[in-house]
């Protein structure tokens, strides 16, 4: 169901609801019952889809997974992975996760101010540089030469 501008979310069941008992009163009319199975089952029929407890699994540790992968594979070449470095006490301490959150906050905002699509490199450099293709006005300051092609300033 898509939202309508300034909808509430009863007001989004209600609808469904409503469109729901629809269905149901034609089907009884027609003298057919609207059976209501569970998500499970149909889940059960569609069938092939076994692998979903799986799949949640491995996204959870995912990248564990592919970690111990790639451990495995060092190990047989006789390398060490990071884990077994890291056990043997010689790694490079990890960022504080505080620097880690303040430079993803930082990118957020430069995403922001950069051209209509945002993000990307471009985004970030200053000037007309990072708001290419954006129109005239700018509102957050810097040159006003936008490039429209590629290295021709206009």
């Amino acid at each position: 169901m898509e939202r309508r501008k300034g909808e509430k979310k009863e007001e989004i069941e209600r609808r469904k609801k409503r469109r729901r008992d629809r269905r149901r009163r034609e089907a009884r009319r027609e003298g057919k019952e609207i059976e209501r199975r569970k998500k499970k089952e149909k889940r059960e029929e569609i069938g092939g889809g076994g692998r979903r407890e799986e799949n949640e699994k491995r996204s959870r540790d995912g990248k564990k997974g592919r970690r111990d992968r790639r451990r495995r594979e060092a190990r047989r070449e006789g390398k060490k992975w990071r884990r077994d470095r890291e056990e043997e006490g010689g790694t490079k301490k990890r960022k504080k996760n505080g620097e880690e959150i303040e430079r993803r906050k930082k990118r957020r905002r430069d995403r922001r101010i950069g051209a209509s699509g945002g993000g990307g490199t471009r985004a970030r450099r200053g000037g007309s540089e990072g708001r290419e293709g954006r129109a005239w006005g700018l509102g957050r300051g810097g040159c006003r030469i936008v490039i429209l092609r590629e290295g021709i300033p206009q």
